[in-house]
């Protein structure tokens, strides 16, 4: 054998040593990845319609918790407006009692305040309350009558007593509330819906 025919099988030799490229490892490093989707110089990457899916569903979670959070809020405050409500209603009957005189209350259904009626002598107390933060008052509905204008003036008696009286309020987030005073005692009684509310109303006026 000549020193050709050596030179020539040490040459296929080292061809036969070198590994053969494979299909996958040609993708791993980068030279198809041109054609393979989902894959940019070798990395990973996300389709457009995965983007859109993962957009939608961040939309979706953030609605949620938005509609969450306001009603988070909103029942706070109608829930300060009921308390607001019936602590200046037993406080007006306190001081009529304690004075001995008649005083008054007027429900203002245009501002949404409550004003307090003391005495012409009386100046030390505050005249004027704001029932809550964004809440309204709807309705005020008496024994003997409706309030059909933008206020409505109610009577606390020397005795501490009034008519028996209801309130509807309505607070943020269309949450509303239904409150029945008791003329003699001042109890008030919450009523969850407006037809226990106005059913309540109705055997008061019959009685």
């Amino acid at each position: 054998m000549g020193t050709r025919d050596l030179r020539i099988n040490k040459l296929t030799d080292e061809d036969d040593s070198r590994p053969i490229l494979r299909e996958q490892d040609e993708i791993e490093s980068g030279r198809y990845c041109w054609e393979t989707p989902g894959v940019i110089d070798g990395r990973l990457a996300f389709t457009l319609i995965e983007l859109i899916v993962v957009l939608v569903l961040v939309a979706m979670i953030a609605a949620m918790v938005t509609v969450r959070w306001s009603g988070f809020q909103n029942g706070p405050a109608l829930e300060a407006a009921v308390n607001n409500v019936e602590f200046i209603d037993a406080h007006m009957r306190r001081y009529a009692s304690a004075h001995g005189r008649t005083c008054g209350l007027e429900i203002d259904l245009k501002n949404h305040r409550l004003a307090k009626q003391y005495h012409d002598d009386d100046h030390d107390n505050p005249r004027s309350e704001k029932i809550g933060s964004n809440v309204r008052v709807k309705q005020v509905d008496c024994q003997t009558e409706r309030s059909r204008g933008a206020t409505f003036q109610l009577t606390y008696y020397p005795d501490g007593t009034t008519p028996t009286y209801g309130l509807q309020l309505a607070g943020p987030g269309k949450k509303e509330a239904y409150l029945l005073f008791a003329g003699m005692s001042g109890q008030m009684t919450r009523f969850s819906t407006l037809s226990e509310y106005e059913n309540a109303m109705s055997l008061l006026k019959t009685n």
